[in-house]
């Protein structure tokens, strides 16, 4: 599948002639502007018909899974892996700005408590009467429920943001589980995405999808502490070597990877999108670059079909 946009930035309809996309790229009369999802960008005026799409978004806390369809087809499926580490890395920057400040002023007493949790009026009002106490088992549910209202708070945002700009309809997990037991479809962000897109048996599924990842773009951190060399900080590792950067998309033998580490001595590390390392050391000579690093990556991925040869015939799974 080809994504096309016009002339000034809007969404067309995707298309699978393969052969006109490349006659339009090959006659100057469209430009790729991104190879996963392969996106080109239509250089002369056309018209802007499109037609009716819905969307699935099936919200977690890690991954996100999306889907677009139409009536008859699904036009794009993936998933999408959210960034686990903004957490810890605001702590570190806590923790950096808090031994500067101890170091030239005198100890403060913390203003507040970050560990919330949900108390009833009663038990608020009887816990500042100190008439009980909180157990640990209560705090060690929040903990447990943070997933769940994670996935509750930014989902009424996107609600909310949404429904100013399209019409949106909200379901609930039990209802897309049902239609996806109905469906034959294994429990995957995907697949329920699909299903809450309005998907159904007849629609024809996308043999391909894309898994996504965010990444971090920016360090402003120039040093970090280690206090084993005497309390120094030695500055970051290398940003650039030859052109290359991290996570830059790159083509090795046939084979499309993206840089995982980076030498001064030009030799890098290759692997997937999802972090599995294919290659510990190449030289940056026989590598092309494809597409530069951005702060969300798409890999594709085929789907695999499995064919089972029963008594009745043959059968097909996808997974």
């Amino acid at each position: 599948m080809v994504y096309v946009i016009s002339k000034d930035g809007k969404s067309l309809m995707p298309t699978k002639r393969h052969g006109k996309v490349r006659r339009l790229l090959k006659q100057g009369l469209a430009k790729v502007v991104r190879t996963e999802p392969f996106t080109i960008q239509l250089l002369y005026d056309t018209t802007t018909y499109t037609q009716p799409v819905a969307v699935g978004v099936d919200i977690g806390s890690k991954i996100v899974g999306i889907s677009a369809t139409t009536e008859t087809q699904e036009l794009f499926s993936g998933e999408v892996e959210l960034r686990q580490d903004i957490k810890k890395l605001l702590l570190e920057r806590k923790e950096y700005r808090r031994h500067r400040r101890y170091c030239k002023r005198r100890y403060r007493k913390p203003r507040f408590l970050t560990n919330l949790i949900v108390l009833t009026v009663e038990e608020h009002k009887a816990l500042h009467a100190g008439k009980i106490k909180i157990p640990r088992s209560k705090l060690e549910k929040v903990k447990i429920l943070k997933d769940t209202s994670h996935v509750s708070t930014i989902g009424w945002h996107m609600v909310n943001e949404l429904k100013g700009r399209y019409n949106v309809e909200i379901t609930y997990g039990s209802i897309t589980k049902a239609r996806r037991v109905e469906m034959g479809l294994k429990k995957t962000h995907r697949n329920d995405s699909f299903v809450i897109a309005g998907g159904s048996k007849e629609t024809k599924r996308a043999t391909e999808w894309y898994f996504g990842k965010f990444f971090r773009r920016q360090n402003r951190s120039l040093n970090k502490a280690n206090p084993i060399k005497g309390g120094k900080r030695p500055v970051n590792t290398v940003k650039q070597v030859d052109g290359f950067r991290r996570f830059d998309k790159v083509e090795y033998q046939g084979k499309t990877g993206i840089i995982l580490g980076l030498r001064s001595s030009g030799y890098f590390a290759i692997g997937t999108l999802s972090g599995k390392k294919t290659c510990d050391s190449v030289k940056c000579s026989k590598l092309r670059l494809l597409e530069k690093a951005k702060t969300l990556m798409f890999e594709r991925r085929v789907e695999r079909i499995l064919l089972h040869l029963g008594e009745d015939g043959v059968s097909c799974a996808q997974i």
